[in-house]
C-alpha cells in the first residue's frame, strides 16, 4: 500500500511539473501492480489528453467507468474525454446521469471535489452562477481550504462571465493556499490579460518556472505575440506546444490566425500547409468543435478583419447554433460592419441567455444607451449623439 500511495504522489508531481508522458507511465506502472482507485484513473486520463492522445484516453475512461461506475468525478472528466473524441451526444448524457447520481445519492457526494463537479453541471444545465458560487462552491471551499478544484472552478466561472476581478480574487485566494500551484497561476494570468500585460506576464512566467510543458501558458503567450504582430514567436512558441501535444486544436487554430494574417501558408517543421488544412487539423478528433472557428474568427476580429471574422463564427454556429461565444462574437462583427439589426437580435439572445456575462450585459446597456440617441445622417455617415449635442452640431 505504501508503494502504491508513492507511485500516486510521484504522478501527480510529474503531472504538474508537465512531465506527461512520464506521469502516464507512473500510472499504468500502479496499475500493473494492481493498484487503482478514482485518483489514479482521473490523473491517467488527464495526462493522456495533455498529450493529445485522444484515443487511448476515450479507452481509459470507459475503462475507469467500469471500474469506478459511482464516481462523478470520472464522469465529468468523461465528458471532455467524449468531446475531444467527437462523442458530443455521449458528452450530453454524462451531464444527465452526473445530475441523477447525485440526485440519488446526494450523501456520497459531499466532500469538495464532488461538490465542485455537481456545481459545474448545474452550470451547464442553466443554474443562477451566484448559486452555485454561493452554494457549492463556498460549501466545497469550507469542507477543504486546500482544494484547489475549488479556486479553479471559481476562477473559471468568473472568466467565463468576463468578471476579470473576481476571478483575479478567486485565483489569488487560491494560490494562498497553494502558492506553487502553476493552474492557479495561469488562472491568475488570463485574469489579468485584458487589463495588465505585465502582471499577466508575470503570472505565466511564473507558471512555467514550475511547468515548462504548461500547455494553456504557451497558448496565452501565442496570443499575446499575435496581438503584438511578434508571428515568428507566435510559431515557435506553437512549435513548443507541438512537441507536447500534436493536435492541440487552439494550436492549429492558432496557425491558420498566423497563416491568414500573413497572407501565407502555414509554416512547420520546414513544410507548409493551407490555412483549410491546419483547420481539418484542429478539427482532426473532433470535426463539429465550434470553439476552433470561434477562435479563429475572434483574432482575425481583434486584427480589424471583422468580415472574415463574421464568417468564421457563422461556421461555428453551423456545427452549435447555441454556442454563445461564437454568437456574441458574431454580434460585435455585425454591429462594427454596420448590419445592425441581426447585430443586435444576436446581442439580445445572448444577454437573455446568459445575463450573469459582464460582457453580454455591457453590450446591452450601450443598445439601451444608443437607442436614446438622436440620429444624423448624409449620403455618407450615420451619427448617433445626445439630443442635445445634436441641436448644437446640426446637419
Amino acid at each position: 500500500m505504501a508503494a502504491a500511495a508513492g507511485d500516486l504522489e510521484q504522478a501527480e508531481q510529474q503531472f504538474l511539473s508537465g512531465n506527461y508522458t512520464g506521469c502516464v507511465a507512473t500510472i499504468e506502472g500502479s496499475f500493473k501492480d494492481h493498484a487503482g482507485g478514482e485518483e489514479r484513473h482521473l490523473l491517467l486520463c488527464q495526462a493522456l489528453l495533455m498529450i493529445g492522445r485522444y484515443p487511448e484516453a476515450l479507452k481509459a475512461i470507459n475503462n475507469a467507468l467500469e471500474r469506478e461506475p459511482e464516481s462523478i468525478r470520472l464522469r465529468w472528466l468523461a465528458r471532455e474525454v467524449f468531446q475531444r473524441n467527437g462523442q458530443t451526444e455521449r458528452a450530453n448524457e454524462v451531464v444527465e446521469e452526473i445530475t441523477k447520481d447525485f440526485s440519488a445519492r446526494p450523501w456520497a457526494y459531499r466532500d469538495a471535489a464532488n461538490l465542485v463537479v455537481f456545481g459545474q453541471t448545474m452550470l451547464l444545465k442553466g443554474a443562477d452562477p451566484k448559486q452555485v458560487l454561493d452554494k457549492l462552491f463556498d460549501a466545497a471551499k469550507k469542507a477543504d481550504t486546500k482544494s484547489r478544484d475549488v479556486y479553479l472552478a471559481s476562477g473559471n466561472l468568473a472568466l467565463d462571465k468576463h468578471d476579470f476581478a473576481l476571478a483575479a480574487k478567486r485565483f489569488e485566494e487560491g494560490l494562498k493556499q497553494l502558492p506553487d500551484d502553476p493552474d492557479l497561476h495561469y488562472g491568475l494570468a488570463q485574469a489579468y490579460g485584458p487589463s495588465d500585460s505585465a502582471l499577466m506576464v508575470a503570472s505565466l512566467e511564473a507558471v512555467l518556472d514550475h511547468n515548462s510543458n504548461h500547455i494553456g501558458s504557451l497558448l496565452l503567450l501565442v496570443d499575446h505575440s499575435i496581438d503584438a504582430e511578434d508571428y515568428t514567436q507566435a510559431e515557435e512558441l506553437l512549435d513548443r506546444i507541438e512537441t507536447v501535444n500534436p493536435w492541440h486544436p487552439d494550436a492549429w487554430a492558432y496557425r491558420v490566425v498566423l497563416a491568414h494574417l500573413r497572407g501565407a501558408g502555414v509554416e512547420r517543421g520546414g513544410a507548409r500547409s493551407s490555412e483549410e488544412e491546419a483547420r481539418q487539423a484542429a478539427l482532426q478528433f473532433w470535426p463539429t468543435n465550434p470553439r476552433v472557428d470561434w477562435l479563429i474568427g475572434s483574432k482575425l476580429s481583434q486584427n480589424y478583419r471583422f468580415v472574415e471574422g463574421a464568417a468564421r463564427q457563422r461556421r461555428a454556429l453551423e456545427f452549435d447554433p447555441d454556442y454563445l461565444p461564437a454568437k456574441a462574437q458574431l454580434a460585435q462583427d455585425l454591429l462594427r460592419l454596420g448590419e445592425e439589426t441581426e447585430g443586435w437580435q444576436l446581442a439580445q439572445q445572448v444577454q437573455k441567455a446568459d445575463a450573469y456575462d459582464v460582457q453580454a450585459y455591457n453590450l446591452a446597456a450601450l443598445h439601451d444607451t444608443m437607442a436614446k440617441f438622436t440620429t444624423l445622417t448624409n449620403r455618407d455617415f450615420v451619427v448617433r449623439m445626445g439630443s442635445h449635442e445634436a441641436a448644437v452640431y446640426g446637419p
